[in-house]
């Protein structure tokens, strides 16, 4: 053990479920292999009792006392130090706790699981360079019942195992800098408030340069291909801004939108009329270019994708399944189309998770002759089944707080939902205004993430860059509420 200017005193002892070194209030081993556990008598991480230097983090305490002088509850626990990767990729991350944890490395946080009961598996990913030291904090509470944590690594060329303590320093920690700039990390949320992956449109060059990108933790960047002509420029990013933004612990988002003209089809189900693009013969490539170009890692940050944005409005007639038999052929094949995306994209980017886009306003109104309305989504049961995740739109100009209830109630049966993108469509501050102030409130989104929701992303930072109000609103529900992406 290298000298460090001062005198150290530890003493090697057997502790409950594993062996450490005490350390001697204000001292410090700069290059002691493992973590330094500051061990504290409450689930606030204040009161602290002792502190030590742990060589790994593998504990089972069962229904025991981590140390001697805590109890076997209500206490928590934070580790802190280096890592060091053996190799230059990807590592995902893996912690198993009972009760709670979280986990930041260099300064952004990757796995929250802090209010559970129980925290279970929770894991993430992260690009970091050979030999280069991460910084790494862990945090760790025990609530009540059965106490343990472990924490384990993988990569492409690291089996999974308990991270070694021939790779951990409990020295200080310096973050490494990133090739692109990394989320701003959040402090953690209050314990049981709700959580939220924000993210920020309309694309992702100009969401990584956003005010609220740089000083609050956003994790999703939003992409919007609206047609062909996008792809020209869209796949350059497929070697440049897309890896950076995966290394750097982003989140990707694609909505894709046809706004074409509307014309007769015809497809296996008869005569059908609506917008052609979707159901032409290029659309199937155009989609395997665009899940070549967004493709990340299987373990890495997610690639989400919104397949069909307000597809109510793609045949001829809007809203209604049988409004008519040209309108119900084109949802019977924009319906298979769905399903040979959701393929495409799957076999192209392992990172891929595909959803159905609604239109937010479709539980306003109920028409069951028509199957419009509130009767339109059974029409379309088997494709949301299907679907790895749901997603639907928030745009109505009046109000949207009802809607995006109501819309996280429906979709919610059938899985985890996004807010795709949300915006009043004229614009109006007077409603983006209320809008939030409604939604972002720990009891509403305590309601909707109940229900289903697990993100929100802004279409463009217009309303909240009005004024320093607005901003300022937007920018502390954020932070408050921010989860990393997932």
């Amino acid at each position: 053990m290298r000298r460090v200017g001062m005198m150290i005193v530890v003493l090697i002892v057997a502790l409950a479920g594993g062996l450490g070194w005490v350390i001697a209030p204000g001292a410090f081993a700069a290059d002691t292999h493992g973590l330094r556990g500051d061990y504290f008598a409450d689930t606030s991480l204040t009161k602290l009792a002792l502190s030590r230097v742990d060589p790994a983090i593998n504990f089972n305490w069962q229904a025991g006392a981590p140390a001697t002088g805590l109890a076997a509850d209500n206490f928590t626990v934070r580790w802190a130090g280096q890592i060091i990767p053996r190799f230059s990729e990807a590592y995902t991350f893996r912690i198993t706790a009972d009760d709670g944890a979280r986990l930041w490395v260099n300064g952004r946080l990757l796995i929250e699981a802090w209010g559970k009961a129980y925290g279970g598996v929770n894991s993430a990913a992260i690009a970091l360079t050979a030999g280069q030291p991460a910084a790494l904090r862990i945090e760790y509470r025990e609530q009540a019942g059965g106490a343990a944590i472990k924490f384990e690594w993988s990569s492409a060329s690291q089996p999974l195992q308990i991270v070694p303590s021939s790779q951990l320093l409990a020295g200080a920690a310096t973050a490494a800098p990133t090739s692109a700039p990394a989320p701003t990390s959040a402090p953690a949320p209050t314990t049981g408030a709700p959580t939220l992956l924000f993210g920020i449109g309309a694309e992702a060059d100009s969401a990584l340069r956003a005010r609220l990108t740089t000083e609050a933790p956003v994790h999703l960047l939003t992409s919007w291909y609206n047609g062909p002509g996008d792809l020209t420029w869209m796949t350059g990013w497929k070697t440049g801004l897309v890896p950076r933004a995966y290394a750097a612990g982003y989140a990707l988002h694609l909505v894709v939108f046809s706004d074409g003209l509307e014309a007769p089809i015809t497809t296996k189900y008869g005569s059908a009329c609506g917008r052609a693009y979707p159901l032409s013969d290029r659309f199937l490539d155009d989609m395997r270019q665009l899940a070549q170009t967004f493709a990340g890692a299987a373990g890495g940050p997610p690639l989400y994708v919104t397949l069909f944005s307000e597809l109510q409005t793609y045949p001829c007639k809007d809203n209604a399944w049988s409004a008519d038999a040209p309108t119900t052929a084109y949802y019977r094949a924009l319906k298979d189309r769905y399903r040979e995306a959701l393929a495409v994209f799957h076999q192209n980017a392992p990172n891929a998770k595909v959803s159905l886009g609604w239109g937010g306003w479709q539980s306003r109104f109920d028409s069951p002759a028509t199957g419009g309305g509130r009767s339109m989504f059974q029409y379309f049961d088997d494709v949301l089944r299907a679907s790895d995740f749901q997603s639907f739109q928030a745009m109505q100009s009046d109000s949207n707080a009802d809607d995006v209830r109501a819309m996280v109630a429906r979709l919610g049966a059938y899985g985890p939902v996004m807010l795709a993108h949300y915006k009043p469509d004229n614009g109006s501050q007077a409603t983006f205004d209320r809008d939030l102030r409604a939604m972002l409130t720990d009891a509403y989104l305590a309601e909707v993430t109940r229900a289903g929701l697990f993100a929100w992303s802004f279409m463009d930072e217009k309303n909240m860059n009005s004024s320093a109000s607005s901003y300022a609103f937007v920018k502390d529900a954020v932070v408050r509420y921010a989860a990393p992406a997932r």
